[in-house]
């Protein structure tokens, strides 16, 4: 009788290809905009916003790579990125968090000043030209914004040899913590706990309840003790 013919087995890819694949999705399940919509990582994720390899490993994304996306593999895609922050002991992975600080906050600022005059300020500074926005705000402060970093510190050194209306001028840089609007400091009001994102609080709450995951945020909340711990600065 005649046996049909095998079709010729798929060849394997090679790890550089293999390790490729894996970091592409690590890093995009650990990216911003991931983060905040991924309800998967975002009830899986300490507050340090670590998340367990083994836990990304049941990802569906990573899932999706088939066997080759092992917790080995995973680990090794992780350290070579430059996203990523790796607890090679404890087999924690994070994202990398570039903060903005391109805003300036003026404070102790002279009751009721204009914005104008405050713009007036401005136009002798080194980084006018990369200035934004001048925008007085309450109890006497205001947010200058410029385009970059580097303006941002520039100004705040220019600022301090500067007098405004005969006093000198209090000056810090904002910091813009994606950190901290993804997980509240803990003793705010409606805080949620260590390890929940603030969205897990409230309306969305009773709809995560039913989620598939339930017995992998058991065993994060076992591994991390969550125990509060230290709130990272990003």
């Amino acid at each position: 009788a005649d046996t049909e013919a095998k079709p010729p087995a798929e060849p394997e890819e090679d790890r550089e290809t293999v390790l490729k694949k894996v970091q592409d999705v690590l890093e995009e399940l650990l990216s911003k905009e991931n983060l905040q919509e991924d309800t998967f990582m975002q009830m899986n994720m300490n507050a340090q916003m670590q998340i367990a390899i083994c836990i990304i490993g049941n990802h569906h994304k990573m899932e999706a790579l088939g066997p080759c996306a092992d917790i080995s593999t995973i680990l090794e895609a992780a350290l070579r990125s430059e996203n990523l922050n790796v607890d090679k002991d404890e087999m924690l992975v994070r994202p990398v968090i570039k903060t903005k600080r391109n805003t300036v906050i003026l404070r102790d600022l002279p009751d009721g000043i204009p914005e104008e005059e405050l713009k007036d300020l401005f136009e002798s500074c080194p980084a006018v030209k990369e200035l934004i926005s001048v925008k007085p705000d309450v109890n006497n402060t205001a947010f200058v914004t410029f385009e970059n970093d580097t303006a941002a510190q520039d100004a705040a050194l220019w600022l301090r040899s500067q007098k405004l209306r005969g006093g000198s001028i209090k000056c810090h840089i904002k910091s813009e913590q994606f950190l901290r609007s993804f997980f509240p400091m803990p003793g705010m009001a409606g805080a949620p706990t260590p390890g929940m994102p603030a969205w897990a609080m409230g309306g969305q709450a009773m709809m995560w309840g039913g989620v598939a995951w339930p017995g992998q945020w058991a065993m994060g909340q076992e591994m991390w003790g969550m125990d509060a711990g230290a709130w990272a600065e990003g």
